[in-house]
């Protein structure tokens, strides 16, 4: 009985020493799951705080196309709060037109996948949670959690740079028309050449539905070229309009340019013909030189237009017209004084050949009458002189020193 006494004591000892390191290493293991449940949390929340804090919105994505992740920017780009989105399919954030290209996108996508941009040299398009569409930048990155693949999915809002990019090319057209139209416009010192180049610039810068070019003359506007493949606009050649009346004819008396979005509501259309070709919005933009308003380029649209929103480039435009305008203006002038000057050179001409045949026909009269008097007068004279010798001679007779002297 002593014996199994001391056996069982050891073993209760043995027992308390085994629960005692148990107790240790139990406190041990809930130390170290303390301290990696910690950093799991500080990694989490650091994760958490970058992908809020990104300037993009960011989605993670699983191999079934459901969102498990989206941070706060995504309410900004997309318009859906992120509890709204956690467990919806990612193709709610895609066009309709799109959505069979993802998928086939996506499932190539984590066959092979890898840290790329989403459809390289493609136009991706995003749709906001009211309906609106716009274009979207996409970078993806595959996410090894446990088992299971997901995709980090990385999206920007580039409306602002796609309008910056447009508005860029568009002024670079701009330049281009202004260089290449200049060279035209300048190429010629008719008026009528001049005209059919600033519409044609117009036309294929602006794409108006009309245009109408008019020379100030006085008081009145004179058409010089029209542009228009609308058929209820039928003005004519002879066309003309009034100087300080309706649009264009403010623009050519201030000398300032007149833009109108809606020509029904403003005011200052006061003539009817553009209305009722049906013309929505124009544009009235003057030529100017110097001090001096040459005439006034006019542009039109079916549709509602700001065509202020290109003001910069079509007075740019019109200012270059002008000085090709004027170039022709001094150029016809300058024809029609030479043409003037040449008349009065070929009247001058003719007056004096005219001239000169009178005074040679004087000159042949006087000659003749020179020759008949010469002719009338030496006949008696010769006789006069042949018996004045005969005196002198004194076959009559002798004569005396006096009459001698007389003869």
């Amino acid at each position: 009985l002593t014996s199994a006494k001391n056996i069982l004591e050891e073993e209760i000892i043995q027992r308390k020493k085994i629960q005692g390191e148990l107790l240790t290493i139990q406190d041990g293991l809930e130390r170290i799951v303390g301290e990696r449940t910690s950093e799991l949390q500080k990694s989490e929340s650091l994760f958490r705080g970058l992908i809020e804090s990104a300037p993009d919105a960011i989605l993670i994505v699983d191999k079934e196309n459901k969102i498990r992740l989206a941070n706060r920017q995504v309410e900004k780009v997309f318009g859906y709060r992120q509890d709204e989105l956690i467990g919806q399919s990612h193709s709610l954030l895609l066009p309709k037109q799109l959505h069979d290209l993802h998928k086939e996108h996506q499932k190539k996508y984590f066959h092979e996948p890898s840290s790329r941009p989403m459809g390289k040299n493609l136009e991706l398009y995003g749709k906001r949670k009211d309906g609106t569409e716009f274009p979207v930048e996409i970078s993806l990155s595959p996410i090894n959690a446990g088992r299971e693949n997901q995709v980090l999915s990385i999206a920007r809002d580039i409306s602002a740079r796609k309008e910056t990019e447009i508005s860029l090319r568009e002024r670079f057209e701009e330049l281009v028309t202004l260089y290449e139209s200049s060279g035209a416009i300048n190429t010629s010192l008719s008026l009528n050449h001049v005209s059919k180049a600033a519409i044609k610039a117009i036309v294929s810068s602006v794409s108006p539905d009309m245009v109408i070019f008019y020379i100030k003359n006085n008081d009145q506007l004179i058409m010089q070229g029209f542009y228009s493949e609308n058929p209820r606009d039928n003005r004519t050649d002879d066309h003309k309009h009034q100087v300080g009346v309706c649009l264009c004819g403010q623009a050519s008396e201030t000398g300032k340019s007149v833009y109108s979005r809606d020509i029904y509501s403003d005011t200052r259309c006061t003539l009817t013909e553009c209305k009722q070709a049906g013309y929505h919005s124009f544009a009235a933009v003057p030529l100017v030189f110097g001090e001096n308003i040459l005439g006034v380029l006019g542009l039109a649209s079916l549709a509602e237009r700001d065509f202020a929103d290109q003001a910069t480039f079509l007075e740019t435009l019109a200012n270059q017209i002008a000085i090709g305008v004027q170039n022709a203006i001094f150029h016809e002038e300058l024809q029609h004084q030479a043409e003037e000057l040449e008349l009065r050179v070929a009247k001058r001409t003719k007056d004096l050949h005219i001239a000169m045949e009178k005074a040679m026909e004087a000159d042949q009269l006087k000659s003749s009458f020179l020759a008949t008097m010469s002719h009338e007068l030496r006949t008696p004279l010769n006789s006069i002189i042949g018996f004045t010798g005969i005196i002198l001679m004194g076959l009559t007779g002798d004569l005396n020193d006096e009459q001698k002297k007389q003869l």
